[in-house]
């Protein structure tokens, strides 16, 4: 009996990566909806959580998913669940996915697929929660995500202080489970997205100029979360002219101290001799004065809250 349900979960696990194949081809190069499962077996932190994608459109059966459907897959070990979505992806196109331009590397015999109730998931990645994680702080996150934005698509970005780092966003957080909702419409980003953004954080739109890739270092990637539950892709490298009020530096003269320099003499025929020298929208919080004692249990936790 037991090597027949085994059997079974086999193929059926055979037959979702396929239908998963035409699903993440069908989604490339648009928006598109998704729903998450964040497990973890630690308690207190450090948390290790692996994170189960069912891409979209998320289906209505992931709103009364219960921690028993998730338990009854993973274990009764699991003492940590997150149920993350809806979301959506702002990015073009996952170059994770892409062997060539319309194929996909998910491979059914290393990828984990596994089912919640009736809905089946896969293993996208983990991320490791190293204490009570803060909005707005980066935490390394081992994802099968290396999201593209193609030159002409509006992104919309957060500046830390001082232009010291540039977080590109990648999923809205539509919400929908509990009654919650998060942004529903897109052009709410521009216009009634209201961010409790912490002293000297900076949130902007604007249309690329030029493709922009965030790779993956060591298979990890750097992601934070806002107060709307939005999550964010830090860059790598990125050009500091897109940081507002940016001011290109300038080669300052170089003073000398007269104290430190010795008196040279010249003789007037070597002084008759010698050549003469040659001479996007942007907005910051409205209560940033709170922002940087105002903590807040990003997404990975529960409602007293992000890859």
């Amino acid at each position: 009996m037991t090597t027949m349900i085994r059997s079974i979960r086999k193929l059926l696990s055979t037959i979702f990566f396929f239908l998963l194949l035409l699903t993440t081809a069908s989604c490339r190069a648009q928006q598109r909806y998704f729903c998450e499962v964040l497990a973890s077996q630690q308690f207190l932190p450090p948390l290790l959580f692996e994170i189960f994608a069912h891409m979209g459109p998320c289906p209505d059966e992931f709103l009364t998913l219960t921690e028993s459907d998730v338990k009854a897959t993973l274990g009764n070990d699991i003492t940590r669940i997150v149920f993350n979505g809806f979301r959506q992806s702002l990015f073009d196109e996952n170059l994770y996915e892409a062997a060539g331009d319309d194929e996909v590397t998910l491979d059914p015999t290393t990828t984990t697929i596994v089912q919640f109730g009736s809905l089946s998931f896969f293993k996208i990645g983990e991320i490791q929660v190293l204490g009570a994680t803060s909005l707005y702080e980066a935490s390394p996150v081992q994802r099968a995500v290396v999201p593209l934005w193609k030159q002409g698509s509006k992104v919309f970005e957060l500046i830390a202080p001082n232009c010291s780092a540039v977080y590109t966003m990648q999923t809205v957080w539509v919400g929908g489970r509990n009654g919650e909702w998060g942004t529903r419409n897109i052009t709410d980003l521009e216009t009634t997205l209201d961010l409790d953004l912490p002293q000297g954080w900076t949130y902007q739109s604007r249309v690329l100029t030029e493709d922009r890739i965030v790779p993956l270092i060591n298979g990890t990637a750097y992601v934070l979360t806002d107060s709307a539950r939005n999550a964010y892709s830090k860059l790598v490298d990125f050009d500091p002219s897109i940081c507002p009020g940016y001011v290109a530096p300038t080669n300052a003269p170089i003073t000398v101290s007269p104290t430190t320099v010795a008196p040279v003499i010249i003789s007037l025929e070597e002084s008759s001799s010698s050549s003469s020298p040659t001479t996007s929208s942007t907005r910051t919080g409205k209560k940033q004065q709170r922002g940087k004692d105002k903590k807040k249990n990003s997404y990975f936790g529960t409602k007293k809250r992000k890859l």
